[in-house]
């Protein structure tokens, strides 16, 4: 929700004019996230057995399988 008094049509040119910003690219911004994610979700020694047990779980054959969709 935005303050300002315009238009809904104006609101969502504008919503889309910040989602194709070069700097929310996937490269630049999303996988650096990604990565540290990943990194700290399966550090070694991280959480007790269970916990290690339920996160090996979560993988294929040692993969982990992510999907990610950019609908616009």
């Amino acid at each position: 929700m935005f303050p300002q008094p315009i238009h809904y049509s104006s609101r969502i040119r504008n919503l889309q004019r910040f989602l194709v910003l070069p700097q929310l690219s996937v490269r630049l911004l999303w996988f650096p996230i990604l990565k540290h994610w990943l990194s700290e979700e399966f550090k070694t020694g991280h959480g007790n057995r269970a916990y290690r047990r339920a996160r090996l779980k979560r993988t294929i054959d040692g993969y982990v399988v992510m999907a990610v969709d950019r609908t616009q």
